[in-house]
């Protein structure tokens, strides 16, 4: 039998809780916005979905911050994070639950023990 194809996300299936989730409310603004600050400085988009880490795991990259830069310092939902790709431009298929992965690429900084890069 054929693996279907899997079925990309739009931003009006994103609620609270990420795609599909049961709260029915959308991410606030303040944190989609947090979000896309961080997508811009730490993500760039790549022609295949990437599967080494979902929606979930994003944000909490996104959140933690590290010494050298705070990062984000705030919540942020999982749907808010997923609305936030969405809206930049990035490709979205679910991964399981309410999560999803992206065709998109990270740097942590923090991990490289550097600071970002002037211009960034």
């Amino acid at each position: 039998m054929p693996e279907l194809a899997p079925i990309e996300i739009r931003p009006d299936e994103v609620d609270l809780e990420g795609v599909g989730g049961v709260g029915g409310e959308p991410p606030p603004r303040y944190q989609v916005e947090s979000a896309k600050t961080w997508i811009k400085v730490h993500a760039r988009p790549v022609a295949r979905m990437n599967y080494a880490r979902d929606s979930y795991g994003l944000k909490h990259l996104a959140e933690r911050g590290c010494d050298a830069h705070a990062c984000l310092e705030t919540y942020v939902s999982n749907g808010a994070f997923i609305l936030a790709a969405l809206e930049l431009g990035y490709r979205a298929i679910r991964s399981g639950g309410c999560n999803a992965v992206f065709n998109m690429v990270w740097i942590d900084w923090c991990r490289r023990g550097q600071d970002i890069p002037e211009g960034m």
